[in-house]
């Protein structure tokens, strides 16, 4: 059993997609958004250390020597 070959949907205008989106979104929501994301992964330098974050394996995690931030457990 498979699928049967058939033409791809037709493509979107990106520029098309992009206004629609526009109007349902507002500047406040995207500065929200940006807010939110600017560190998605929390490696802003908010280190004691005036360097930054300097990162090493302990016990199968990913610290910060410094300030003991756990990144990857």
């Amino acid at each position: 059993m498979g699928f049967y070959r058939t033409k791809p949907a037709g493509l979107a205008d990106r520029a098309a997609i992009t206004a629609s989106v526009l109007r349902l979104i507002t500047a406040r929501d995207i500065a929200e958004v940006a807010a939110e994301t600017s560190d998605p992964f929390g490696l802003a330098h908010n280190c004691s250390h005036p360097a930054g974050h300097f990162l090493i394996p302990s016990a199968g995690d990913i610290v910060c020597a410094h300030c003991e931030k756990v990144f990857w457990r």
